[in-house]
């Protein structure tokens, strides 16, 4: 089973795609009559972020199965400069999954509803390993699976540590192990023991959702450069990469697919304002890696919905999508389709049984510390 891993890994291209639509001009404010002013305001280079949900709103991902990702509470610091999170510990679990399949043959179906809980905070930068933490999987009042950062799995090489006790902390673990990232990044699907499995599908979900706030980060960024562009277009098209010389199998629509961005002005005015919402739109969008033969379609919608923007003295204090007291709010994935492509010339193999779809989402907000 790779699904997770595969969106995993390319929910950083999404972020990369959205670069390639937008050009790089100066961000802009609008002064009280709606012209535009070139002063932009200054984000701090370390920021509070906190991804979230609502009562009611929920991530799904599909793929024959599904997992369901609820009751979301994440905080953390993230620094612009060097890509560097952390995810704060806490007393209470920050995060619900129902598998709904995934996990169905793996400990008696035990794990099928599981929340996590960090219990030393995790640290990493950009999309690599954490170099320090501890979360934990859990089921009930004491039945655990717990994943601990481990810098020298073996002399040198960095890992994790798990251990799996039904019967809580009282007692030895029933199960214990130590592998390498390597490893652990290969568990899920394997014929390793079953509390392995569920512990490499434990930290790919809470990666995936970090992956996405990724994309949030890059569009928060491109879209404040663009504002100005975008209001005077209504729409940034990009095409993506052509299949040509290449044949794709089966057949497309587009060859090359594309991308569109615009949003919704509901002020009126000039420029990206508190309130609005940006569409990203994908048609049949082909990315190729050059030194990968595994490669990824994208297809239909990311909404980004009711932008979040607070400034003070020159310096923005919060900026992000989200409820507000008057109108919904977040990063909402509109059927949005992922599919694994694999390039045997002289064809593509676009692998439609495999395609992923997200559904839902979750809001996300930064501010300044």
């Amino acid at each position: 089973m790779k699904t997770p891993i595969l969106i995993l890994r390319q929910v950083f291209t999404i972020a990369a795609l959205v670069a390639l639509i937008l050009s790089v001009n100066a961000g802009c404010s609008s002064d009280d009559d709606g012209d535009a002013v070139s002063i932009p305001a200054t984000i701090p280079d370390v920021l509070n972020y906190e991804i979230s949900q609502g009562t009611g709103v929920s991530l799904v991902v599909s793929q024959n199965s599904e997992a369901t990702i609820s009751s979301m509470a994440l905080k953390g610091s993230f620094t612009r400069s060097t890509e560097a999170f952390t995810l704060m510990n806490s007393s209470v679990p920050m995060m619900s999954v129902s598998t709904l399949g995934f996990l169905d043959s793996l400990l008696l179906g035990t794990y099928n509803d599981y929340s996590l809980a960090v219990n030393t905070t995790l640290q990493w930068t950009g999309n690599g390993n954490p170099t320090s933490g501890e979360f934990d999987l859990r089921v009930g009042p004491v039945n655990r699976i717990r994943v601990t950062v481990n810098p020298d799995v073996t002399p040198g090489v960095a890992g994790v540590d798990i251990s799996y006790s039904p019967n809580g902390d009282a007692v030895p673990p029933l199960q214990s192990s130590s592998v390498t990232w390597d490893e652990f990044d290969g568990l899920f699907g394997s014929a390793a023991p079953d509390y392995q499995q569920v512990a490499a599908f434990g930290y790919i979900v809470l990666r995936f959702i970090y992956e996405q706030g990724g994309l949030v980060i890059q569009g928060l960024e491109l879209i404040s450069e663009n504002d100005t562009l975008l209001d005077e277009t209504g729409t940034v098209e990009q095409n993506c990469d052509t299949f040509y010389p290449l044949t794709p199998t089966p057949a497309v629509s587009y060859d090359p697919g594309f991308i569109k961005v615009n949003f919704t002005n509901v002020n009126h005015d000039n420029g990206l304002d508190p309130g609005d919402t940006v569409y990203l739109g994908f048609t049949e969008c082909w990315v190729d890696d050059d030194n990968d033969t595994f490669d990824t379609l994208y297809d239909r919608t990311i909404n980004l919905v009711n932008y979040t923007e607070v400034q003070s003295g020159g310096v923005l204090t919060r900026i992000g999508f989200e409820p507000s007291a008057s109108a919904d709010g977040g990063v909402a994935f509109d059927y949005f389709k992922i599919t694994e492509t694999e390039t045997i010339p002289p064809n593509v193999i676009i692998k439609t049984g495999e395609t992923i779809t997200l559904t839902g989402g979750f809001s996300m907000v930064f501010t300044a510390p």
